[in-house]
Formats: C-alpha cells, sequence, structure tokens
C-alpha cells in the first residue's frame, strides 16, 4: 500500500484526523454550571446559561467549562447557539428515558429547517479563503503527489514555524481539460474556478536555504505545476471558535411521520471551528443531517447516532454524519447509523479533505456512503459494517457522472478498507480511478468492482471477501506516527532511461522531502519478487548514472526516501526499457493511440506508415507482436490482456520508434 503507481498514486497518510489532529484524547471539562428542564419551551433557559460561561475567562488550555443539563426533557423552539470558544454542553446521557438522560425534543418549524443545536456562527467566520493582506507566495514545487506534507515555495522569509496557512490550487482549464473536466457525462463540463481547492494548514517546519515548507497535514491531489500554479497565503481565523464539545445528550426533533418534512433540519452544524468533538451523542428525526460540518478543522464525533431521519428519501436529505464546504481532517468513529440515503458522506467537493468514517456500523441505507460530488479528496472508509439495507452500493468512490448538479468524479485519493456487509454476496463497492489519479479499496467481505453506470477504468483493488491486516488502516497509521516513525515525503516523477550509444542507464527524480537522510535505489532481477541494493545516495540527491552491463531489459528499478526514523514509500518499479536508445514519443511520429484508457479495442492514427508493432507488461515481458504493410489506420485486440498499464512500442518504415503508454480497463 505504500508504493506509488507510475502515476505518483500511493494511498495517502490519514492518521491526522480528528480532534488536535488525531490520536489526542477528548479533554475533560469541568463544569461550571448546571441547570434543569423549565416548563414549556427551554431555548432561552439553555442559551442565557451557556451566555453566562461564554463570559468567562480561557484557561491556559483555552477552556471555559462545561454546562451540565440534568436529565429531563427540554422543549426546544429555537436554536441553541455556541458562539464562543471553550465551552461544553453536556448532559447526563443520550438514552431515551428522560429519568435517566438529558432529551432535546426539539419542536415546530420556525424557522423553517432550523437547526437544533449550532457551533460558530452560520454567517460569519472565514472560509480559507481570505489571505491576511492579501499576499500570496508562488509553490515552485514541478510536481507534489496525494500524500505529501513538504512544499516547495518561490520566498520562505514572510512564514514561520506555528503559521496558519491555506493552500490554493485554482481549476484551470488545462487541469480540468486533464482530469476530462470532471467527467459529468451528459451534463455540461465543469467550468474554470467551479472546483477549485484550498487546504488549512499549520507550519511545523522551513528550511530557508531550499525555500521548503513543512506542513502538519499531507495534501490529498496532486500539485502538478504543468497544469496549475498553486500558492500559499497566511490565514487568519477570527471568527473561528475552539475547544467546543457537545456530550452525552439527544436531539429528538418532534415530526408528524417519517416522510414529514417541516421540522428542524439538523441536530448538531459547526460553522467555523477547529479543535471540537461530539461524544455520546444521539440525533433523531433530522431533515438533513445529525452532525453537520461546515469551516471546520480538526474534529472527532464519537460514539455517536444519526437514527431514523424524516424526510422524503430525495436529494439533498438524510446525510447522517456530513462534511460540508470548507472542511478537513474530521473524524467519525464508534458511530452508527440508520435509514440513510448518504450515511457517511463528504458534500463539501473539492474544499473537503482528510475525512475518515472509523469502525462504525449503519442500518436500511437507501444509497451508498461516498464523496457525493465533484473531487473531493482524501476519503477514508474503515471498517464501516453495514447490515440491512435497501441498496446494492455500499461505498461509492466513482465517477458520478450527471448525476444531481453534474456530480462527475466525486472522490479522488479515496479509500475503502476492510468494509462488511451481512449480505456480502449482494453488497458491493464501486471504485473507479480518476484521470491521472486513483482511488482504492482493500479488503472486506464484498464485492469490490469498477462497474457503474458511469463507465470508467477500475480503480486499485484487491483482497475482496477477505479481512486484511492491518485490521484498520487509520489505527495503524496512527500509531506510527505517534511513536515517532513519520517517514520522509516520497520522491516523485522517477525515470530510468538506456542510453545505448553511452552504454548507460541514468536515473532521476524529484527531491520533496525536507527531512530524509539520503536516498536507497533498488533492482530487481526476478520480476519484483525480491531487491538488492543498488546504490545509497546522499540526501537532496535528484539522479544517478551506472553503465548498462549487467543489467538486461527485463531489469526493474525502484527508489526510497530514507529518513532516522522510516523510509518513505516507494517509486514504482520500472524497467529502463521505456527509452532504450533514443526513441520518439509518439507525438513526435504523429501517432495517437485512442481511445486511451481503453478496452477489448486499442486504435492508432499515424501520419507515419508503421511497419511493426509490440505490446510489452511494465516489467518488459513482450506479450504482443503485429506486422503490418504501411499501416496508418490500424485496430488491435486487447481482449485477452488483463486490466493494467502497458508500453507500446510503434516502428515505421524508415526504421524509427516511438514508445507510449496505455491502459487497458
Amino acid at each position: 500500500m505504500y508504493h506509488a503507481d507510475k502515476e505518483n498514486n500511493y494511498i495517502p497518510n490519514f492518521s491526522h484526523a480528528g480532534y488536535r489532529g488525531g490520536g489526542v484524547p477528548l479533554p475533560e471539562v469541568s463544569i461550571k454550571k448546571t441547570i434543569q428542564p423549565v416548563s414549556g419551551d427551554n431555548t432561552q433557559h439553555i442559551q442565557k446559561a451557556l451566555d453566562e460561561i461564554a463570559a468567562l475567562p480561557l484557561d491556559q488550555k483555552g477552556i471555559r467549562g462545561a454546562l451540565l443539563l440534568k436529565a429531563g426533557k427540554y422543549l426546544i423552539s429555537g436554536t441553541i447557539r455556541i458562539k464562543a470558544s471553550g465551552i461544553v454542553l453536556r448532559g447526563e446521557g443520550d438514552g431515551e428515558d428522560t429519568l435517566k438522560n438529558t432529551v432535546l425534543v426539539a419542536t415546530g418549524n420556525v424557522p423553517a429547517l432550523r437547526n437544533v443545536i449550532e457551533v460558530g456562527f452560520s454567517s460569519t467566520g472565514t472560509d480559507w479563503r481570505q489571505a491576511v493582506g492579501g499576499v500570496k507566495t508562488k509553490i515552485t514545487s514541478p510536481f507534489l503527489p496525494s500524500g505529501t506534507k513538504t512544499i516547495q515555495v518561490e520566498n520562505s522569509q514572510n512564514y514561520k514555524i506555528g503559521d496558519t496557512i491555506g493552500l490554493y490550487h485554482p481549476s484551470t482549464y488545462f487541469w480540468l481539460k486533464r482530469i476530462d473536466f470532471g467527467g459529468p457525462d451528459t451534463d455540461e463540463p465543469w467550468t474554470v474556478t467551479a472546483v477549485d481547492m484550498y487546504y488549512l494548514r499549520h507550519i511545523v517546519d522551513i528550511d530557508r536555504n531550499q525555500h521548503k515548507i513543512k506542513l502538519d497535514v499531507p495534501i490529498f491531489d496532486h500539485f502538478d505545476r504543468e497544469f496549475v500554479q498553486t500558492e500559499i497565503y497566511k490565514v487568519a481565523l477570527p471568527g473561528n471558535v475552539t475547544e467546543v464539545g457537545v456530550e452525552n445528550l439527544r436531539v429528538d426533533i418532534e415530526t408528524k411521520g417519517v416522510f414529514d418534512e417541516a421540522h428542524a433540519k439538523s441536530a448538531i452544524a459547526f460553522y467555523g471551528a477547529e479543535n471540537v468533538w461530539v461524544k455520546q451523542f444521539t440525533g433523531l428525526h433530522f431533515y438533513y443531517a445529525a452532525v453537520d460540518f461546515t469551516r471546520t478543522n480538526f474534529a472527532t464525533v464519537i460514539q455517536s447516532k444519526g437514527l431514523e431521519p424524516h424526510s422524503l428519501i430525495d436529494g439533498e436529505r438524510r446525510y447522517n454524519f456530513n462534511v460540508g464546504a470548507f472542511t478537513s481532517n474530521i473524524l467519525f468513529t464508534q458511530c452508527h447509523t440508520t435509514e440513510g440515503r448518504h450515511s457517511y458522506v463528504s458534500n463539501g467537493a473539492s474544499t473537503a479533505s482528510g475525512i475518515v468514517f472509523h469502525r462504525s456500523s449503519s442500518m436500511g441505507d437507501h444509497n451508498s456512503s461516498e464523496g457525493h460530488r465533484r473531487w473531493s479528496q482524501g476519503l477514508l472508509y474503515d471498517n464501516i459494517a453495514f447490515s440491512k439495507v435497501n441498496n446494492q452500493i455500499l461505498i461509492g468512490l466513482y465517477n458520478r457522472g450527471s448525476y444531481g448538479t453534474a456530480h462527475g468524479w466525486s472522490t479522488t485519493s479515496g479509500v475503502a478498507w476492510n468494509i462488511t456487509s451481512d449480505q456480502p454476496n449482494y453488497n458491493q463497492a464501486v471504485i473507479q480511478k480518476p484521470p491521472f489519479h486513483q482511488n482504492f479499496a482493500i479488503g472486506g467481505n464484498i464485492t469490490l468492482t469498477g462497474k457503474h453506470r458511469f463507465n470508467q477504468p477500475p480503480g486499485y483493488m484487491e483482497h475482496a471477501f477477505r479481512q486484511v491486516s492491518p485490521l484498520s488502516l487509520y489505527d495503524a497509521q496512527l500509531a506510527i506516527r505517534l511513536s515517532g516513525r513519520e517517514t520522509p515525503d516520497a520522491p516523485a516523477q522517477w525515470k530510468v532511461s538506456r542510453e545505448a550509444s553511452k552504454g548507460i542507464i541514468s536515473m532521476e527524480w524529484l527531491d520533496i522531502a525536507m527531512d530524509e537522510t539520503g536516498y536507497q535505489i533498488e533492482y530487481s532481477i526476478d520480476g519484483g519478487k525480491s531487491y538488492q541494493v543498488l546504490k545509497n545516495l546522499p540526501s537532496n540527491t535528484t539522479q544517478y548514472t551506472i553503465p548498462e552491463a549487467g543489467f538486461n531489459a527485463n531489469t526493474l528499478f525502484r527508489v526510497v526516501a530514507k529518513g532516522e526514523k522510516g523510509w518513505s514509500p516507494y517509486t514504482y518499479s520500472t524497467t529502463a526499457l521505456v527509452t532504450t536508445g533514443t526513441p520518439n514519443t509518439l507525438a513526435q511520429m504523429g501517432i495517437t493511440l485512442y481511445p486511451n484508457p481503453s478496452g477489448d479495442i486499442l486504435k492508432i492514427s499515424s501520419s507515419t506508415p508503421l511497419k511493426n508493432g509490440v505490446i510489452y507488461h511494465l516489467n518488459g515481458t513482450k506479450l504482443k507482436e503485429w506486422q503490418w504493410e504501411n499501416g496508418t489506420e490500424l485496430s488491435i485486440s486487447l481482449s485477452e490482456l488483463p486490466q493494467g498499464q502497458y508500453f507500446i512500442s510503434l516502428s515505421s518504415d524508415n526504421q524509427k520508434t516511438a514508445i507510449g503508454s496505455f491502459q487497458k480497463y
């Protein structure tokens, strides 16, 4: 799972999801005020007590104190708002019995579709786009793969360790073209600026000499300067609340029946928050969500339930646990849902990333848990158990085509890990590969497939109908990080070329990390079953050359960054076959392969008459060969080839050769 493919895709590190970056216990906040329910509406009764705590000073940990709602039934006709940092709203239990538990019963529908509890400010606060002083700095790294923490910038002098920064990745025309303009099928293509990406990060280290900055959390998409100029900037979050929790209580929204919609929208909604949590909470009969996040970074929802939504089973409804726009590093763990339409879901499109749904369960689902639309990044579904569902697809990391408002590619860098169902022979996870990106599915007891209504290449899938180890990807990554064994960033754009005229093999790569102790190049002569060390090189190295004597066309090479406490993901393994001699590119010889990716038929259009064609496996093995008489418009059958990436060599009658690649799905 920590080996990159040829497009530099590998499983990213999700361990920073959660309160204070994951792995930090939720605080035990002391009670500053206790109240009991009063007859009639309790909205202002609770609000007044919260406002009293908001007037208290913050302690050194940013905490004011907790408001305890004693067990009982609290009628709520309005919205309870936590507008200051350091406050916990706590009950005495989230069960149904009001003698032992704290139950907030939301009555009426004024204003229409209100939230019962709001944390932060729904109409104020930053959404991460505002640069302090309007100053932005260009990222100069030629390429950064998803999963990278280190960026190189034009000038690091304006930044210091501890700064809160934004990263901006505009959706340019050339970037959109590279991802097929979102792949929205018959809907209108995605347009420039419509799916811009923003990341909220903190600086943990700076190398002034190289102008490299290390982030606290990785990015979850590739930054490729060939197609887009990305930037960083300082961010201030004056409207955000921090260190706020909702604990041990129940919100029951009063309705007229299962499909009634004239009632409160969501049980809890966060707007503009960081380092917040929900613990041992139950929300019932919501229209939209039990817990909903917008403009929120570093949050944990634990041991909580989103049950029995009441609404039509239709769009924009029944998102039991939901993240919206400008959300990142949010952990849902040990949760349970029932009757959801999309029970565990990202609705934040391109501004949501690093979202983890972990060790949770769901019952009676009406549709898949998924990245819902327009390029959410870095979603992890880890050990989600489904039962008695009403739909076949449980997890969707895929292209949603013309669903909704040109949803297209819903997710990139997504992972489904050990997903299970009580109907294993019926249920499935649909995993598809976005252009030049990847989604992953590993383990579980259900079918893993790339087939869906909107036909696209399958993503990376392995070990269907088998529980894999580690049982939880998030737990394993978190344990590694907390033990101090975090690794340097992986090298990228690994290239190996053979120059026959000089008798040498040249290797080159991008040095991305700032904390590597060196690089190790390895080779394999048995098709990748085992590797031997070829050379250890110092840090900041980007190339190496060796005589080709002793290495054949099937020898595989790879490189890895070494650190004091661990090694990076490996690059993909490749032979030097790709550039044997001095071949032309397909474009240089006027050759086009289409469609690419392809099904059972690959077509070749060439302005140069072709005489010979050979398909190779990535390890250099010759698989198929053709001879033609001055062919310019050709079709070749791929039906006997399995899904995967292949090289193709095409030669003309004047003995010129071009090498390229294609994907078979």
